[in-house]
């Protein structure tokens, strides 16, 4: 890559002369990039500790114990959510100093040759920070900290970087070329803003300009130089994604060979295993920790280079003793082989030869049969699954039948809600095979026969404490107290269940939280899948609940969820989920080691 610039034009890959691009000065920045890392996690730790804490003691003043996403809408009826809610925008805040314009103004730093005070550089990042407050600042924060990471266009931080459009949702829009559409053309647009403002942090963080003159810098710079950009900085981003890919695998293969040489040794083989395992979680983490770092890096040398007109390349760093970087290196080895060797000793605890997650079959049967079927219930039943989930809705009349949506237009072709149609007219609705509406003692009634637990989803727009009665009263009836639980995205209805009807089992699905929420007053957490990552699972049922995650799908997630601890694992794909726990039955040591490994870090 060639960097030599003109005053006014863009680099040029073909001109002579001049700096020339080197990968290694990036490589060689990784130290101190770690260093203020570690700097401004501290401090966004210890702010973020005492934020979570105050807004914990304002959220249990209003009667509740955690915010989530069926039960949030105290925070804009309560001046104590008010409070929470701006406590969380100074956590926003504090990111953007602490993380990004740390970030930037220590690339800055490097490209210049600078040296690097660590009091300097986090006095700049506040000061900076100035320019941010007011409307347009804000709007800029909640631009960069939550349409960045959904968009996937620019650079965000730490602490929402990991924010998605929940699976459940997105399937939803990929599916229905009348969410599809406009949802496209959105996001080409974000795509489109996010590039032409992509420059704005820089120009206000580094040359102190406000919003909108470092919009309007940002766009100018973009509109000039946007051919020689783009291509440059996604040449930039494979080549250091190779240089990782590569780099990982060099340091796994040795690991590999003696995982290989050692398979005749059980305690050996293990052990290597459990290493390898180890050392390669902790080189993907390292490369991830650095890419957004490295990026903002890269981004901060073009900026430099379109504002002032100047060559501009990482130096490289001046030569230094390696005697530190063989410490570092030999004590992260001697503590890898420690951990290794205390998870050898348990190893068939920490990582059993089978799954031990139970799989429960989404709207009775997934794709084994037609949704919300007694045959579905049969047919999951056959392959020994834990439960089946099923969702109900209250008719005009008062009756119970079983239906997802809000309406029957998908399934029975009529545009009404099951609370505008009473039963008799239910009744007479088919499907394209001439399936008919399900009833909820007709369901109850086959897994009783089938001896398998029905998880009821009270839903829709009917789902209340009248629901709750209702349902419990015919689940009684039936004699089927023990073997039914209830569950909901309306945590009041679920709080009115628990507190009225102990003697049922309950669960709350929710896909985002904020709070303590082993505190709910349900039996079961349900949580959406991408919430099921690094030690969630585990800290839920150290608080006491039961854990499912719900609806999985894809054969990735799949795996990983089987792999981990989850008690429960709500899918559409029953056959495939049991063709991944046979598989797994056959792993090796390295295998059973790798995939309880990458589920507990995700």
């Amino acid at each position: 890559m060639d960097t030599t610039v003109d005053k006014g034009k863009s680099p040029s890959a073909s001109g002579g002369g001049g700096k020339r691009w080197r990968l290694w000065p990036y490589f060689q920045t990784i130290p101190g990039i770690l260093y203020y890392q570690i700097v401004s996690g501290l401090i966004l730790a210890a702010a973020l500790y005492g934020i979570r804490m105050l807004s914990g003691v304002l959220i249990a003043s209003t009667g509740h114990e955690a915010v989530t996403t069926g039960d949030f809408g105290f925070l804009f009826t309560t001046w104590q959510g008010w409070l929470v809610i701006l406590l969380a925008i100074a956590a926003l805040c504090l990111y953007m100093i602490f993380d990004l314009n740390v970030k930037m103004i220590y690339s800055s730093h490097i490209l210049r040759e600078e040296k690097s005070r660590t009091s300097a550089i986090l006095k700049a990042a506040v000061r900076s920070f100035r320019k941010l407050t007011g409307i347009r600042g804000l709007l800029l924060i909640l631009y960069v900290a939550i349409l960045v990471p959904l968009v996937g266009v620019g650079f965000t931080t730490q602490l929402t970087k990991d924010l998605t459009i929940p699976n459940f949702i997105s399937s939803v829009i990929f599916a229905t070329p009348a969410y599809l559409i406009p949802y496209a053309a959105f996001s080409v647009f974000m795509l489109i803003e996010g590039l032409r403002y992509l420059f704005i942090l820089h120009a206000i963080v580094l040359d102190g300009m406000s919003v909108k003159e470092g919009g309007a810098h940002a766009k100018k710079l973009m509109k000039a130089h946007w051919k020689h950009f783009i291509p440059h900085y996604l040449l930039f981003m494979l080549i250091i994604a190779a240089a990782a890919i590569a780099i990982i695998g060099v340091c796994l293969l040795v690991p590999d060979l003696i995982v290989t040489l050692a398979s005749e040794n059980a305690a050996g083989s293990r052990f290597f295993s459990v290493f390898m395992a180890l050392l390669g979680s902790v080189l993907f983490a390292y490369f991830y920790e650095v890419m957004t770092p490295l990026r903002i890096l890269e981004l901060t040398r073009y900026y430099r280079m379109y504002t002032d007109g100047t060559v501009l390349c990482v130096p490289r760093a001046p030569k230094s003793r390696h005697t530190g970087r063989v410490i570092r290196i030999a004590a992260l080895a001697a503590v890898l082989i420690g951990i290794s060797g205390v998870m050898t000793a348990f190893y068939d605890t920490l990582f059993p030869a089978e799954s031990t997650v139970g799989v429960v079959a989404h709207r009775t049967g997934g794709t084994l049969a037609p949704e919300n079927s007694a045959e579905g219930i049969e047919k999951a039943a056959a392959y020994g699954v834990i439960g089946c989930e099923t969702d109900v809705q209250r008719t005009k009349d008062g009756q119970y039948i079983i239906n997802h949506d809000d309406d029957f237009k998908r399934l029975y072709g009529v545009s009404k809600k099951p609370s505008e149609m009473t039963m008799d007219e239910i009744r007479q609705l088919r499907t394209a095979d001439g399936e008919t509406v399900p009833t909820l003692q007709e369901l109850l009634e086959t897994a009783r026969a089938q001896n398998v637990r029905l998880y009821v989803e009270l839903k829709g727009e009917t789902a209340d404490r009248q629901m709750v009665d209702d349902v419990v009263s015919i689940i009684k009836e039936e004699g089927m107290t023990q073997q039914t639980a209830l569950i909901s995205l309306k945590y009041d209805v679920l709080d009115y269940a628990e507190s009225t009807y102990p003697e049922f089992e309950t669960g709350y699905l929710y896909f985002m939280s904020f709070g303590d929420t082993t505190k709910l007053n349900v039996d079961d957490l349900i949580i959406e899948e991408q919430l099921a990552a690094g030690p969630n699972i585990g800290m839920l049922q150290l608080g006491g609940k039961k854990v499912l995650v719900w609806t999985v799908n894809e054969e990735d997630y799949l795996r990983r969820i089987l792999a981990g601890d989850a008690d429960g694992i709500i899918t559409d794909q029953v056959e495939q989920a049991y063709e991944i726990r046979q598989e797994m039955k056959d792993r090796d040591y390295r295998e059973r080691a790798q995939d309880r490994i990458e589920a507990w870090l995700y």
